[in-house]
């Protein structure tokens, strides 16, 4: 069997995304946290060794256990709070446990249908209708609250969880097949990142030497002209080079948060002779991305 070569680069991604994920979740509680993690870096683990050849494969199926852990979370707090630590992290794995267990029967299968790679058809599209039910098993969720009192939502939980993990396991080739997809794309998008790599560069370099040359101008003119030209904070005074290179990159990107603001007109006047070059090296600069694409990635 041919298998795919190991790449440093997706494996650093998906671990700096599960990583990330798993920090911003794991104040839920204690127990959610031992399950997010078990729950994410375990399966894509897993499946990284069943099946080499598939692409990046582990990454789509963490970006879906992260988006699955972020949507869990949503669920609990809006459905089923106050829950046992036990219950929310008994039933965060139950999906998961199930998918595991229909990739391990499956996984003759799922290995042919990776070495195959099939381009999702339009027929194929039916595959995804298991969303249909689990999102109704969501909404119906949300009339439990005035239902059923609290010292039945742990076991109302569980009951979700399990419903959505019998959908799962039901349908674990069709979710294979999605996440085969998932990681060509992912393997499309990254090809066309690293071809893209110098234009993009060189257009960002652009980009930023602009914002250094305008947040000197803001700092020159700030020491020039008499009196305060900037409101910082709501305080007149004199403006530091960090705060105008901070300026001058929301100036560029027309953000405006309002901290730091222009009170003398030759300020404005700079400040919007910043905003339109920034408009214009954007449509100029993505024209000359889509072009160098067209190319090959050669500026």
């Amino acid at each position: 069997m041919k298998t795919r070569r190991v790449h440093v680069p997706e494996i650093v991604a998906t671990a700096s995304f599960v990583l990330l994920v798993s920090a911003a979740l794991t104040g839920f509680s204690t127990w959610f946290a031992a399950a997010l993690l078990a729950g994410i870096v375990l399966p894509v683990a897993l499946f990284r060794r069943l099946f080499p050849q598939a692409g990046l494969f582990a990454l789509a199926l963490a970006n879906l256990l992260s988006v699955y852990a972020c949507l869990y979370v949503y669920f609990v707090e809006a459905n089923f709070v106050p829950v046992g630590p036990w219950a929310e992290a008994a039933a965060f794995l139950l999906p998961i446990i199930a998918f595991v267990a229909g990739c391990l029967t499956k996984q003759n299968h799922i290995r042919h249908l990776a070495e195959r790679r099939p381009r999702l058809r339009r027929q194929d599209l039916m595959g995804i209708a298991w969303l249909l039910p689990i999102f109704l098993i969501g909404v119906f969720t949300y009339a439990l609250p005035d239902l059923v009192p609290e010292s039945w939502r742990d076991i109302v939980l569980l009951l979700s969880m399990a419903a959505i993990s019998g959908l799962v396991l039901q349908h674990t080739e069709q979710i294979a097949l999605f996440l085969l997809e998932t990681g060509e794309l992912f393997e499309i998008f990254f090809g066309n990142l690293a071809r893209m790599a110098v234009p993009v560069f060189a257009f960002f370099s652009v980009y930023s030497l602009l914002i250094i040359v305008f947040a000197t101008l803001f700092s020159l003119i700030d020491r020039v002209l008499p009196g305060a030209q900037f409101s910082i904070s709501g305080v007149e005074r004199p403006i530091t080079f960090a705060e105008s290179l901070y300026f001058s990159v929301s100036t560029m990107a027309t953000i405006g948060y309002g901290d730091i603001l222009p009170i003398d007109d030759s300020v404005r006047m700079v400040a919007a002779i910043e905003v339109l070059t920034g408009i214009l090296l954007l449509l100029f600069g993505f024209a000359e991305l889509l072009r160098a694409d067209r190319r090959g990635g050669e500026p």
